[in-house]
């Protein structure tokens, strides 16, 4: 058995195949792999399902992780390849758009909120959902010094609205 390899386990870890490769027929493919951490297991697998789907497209998807993995895969498949059943696959890095939140600006960004005109001011301030956020921003304001009162009342009452909605409890309905 040969030792343990920390970089093919990190690759696993941070899905980063050496290589992948995509079946191209609807069909079942029965594929023979070798074991990524021991190198000496022998494993037989069933790429199915329609690789058009992109609900489907993992389960027909094969990542082998290392060059000696790579080797024996394309060994002991030699027949899918030469009939072009498995082809090489190009993994996309899929960028995930993490939305940023008002409570995630900085003070900097906050103050660019006062700069707006007031009718965007006002929409900006209507979107925000955390009394926290509008508590900074009033506190930015005053240390600011220049905020005219409107700006001021703009932000209070929603501030109060906030906090009303958030400490009040609904009425019950009596039968």
């Amino acid at each position: 058995m040969s030792e343990f390899n920390k970089e093919l386990y990190a690759a696993v870890q941070l899905e980063k195949p050496y290589k992948s490769y995509i079946k191209t027929i609807l069909g079942q493919i029965y594929i023979t792999i070798l074991n990524p951490f021991n190198e000496e297991e022998i494993t037989g697998l069933i790429l199915k399902g329609n690789q058009r789907r992109e609900k489907d497209k993992e389960a027909c998807i094969i990542d082998v992780w290392s060059e000696v993995q790579d080797r024996f895969f394309k060994k002991m498949n030699k027949r899918h390849f030469e009939n072009r059943r498995l082809i090489p696959y190009q993994r996309t890095e899929t960028e995930q758009v993490i939305e940023r939140t008002y409570a995630d600006y900085s003070d900097i960004e906050l103050l660019a909120i006062f700069k707006q005109p007031f009718a965007q001011f006002q929409k900006t301030i209507n979107q925000i959902e955390l009394p926290a956020v509008l508590a900074a921003m009033i506190e930015l304001a005053e240390n600011e010094g220049k905020i005219s009162k409107r700006i001021f009342t703009v932000l209070e009452s929603k501030l109060s609205e906030l906090q009303k909605a958030t400490y009040t409890t609904p009425d019950l309905e009596q039968d």
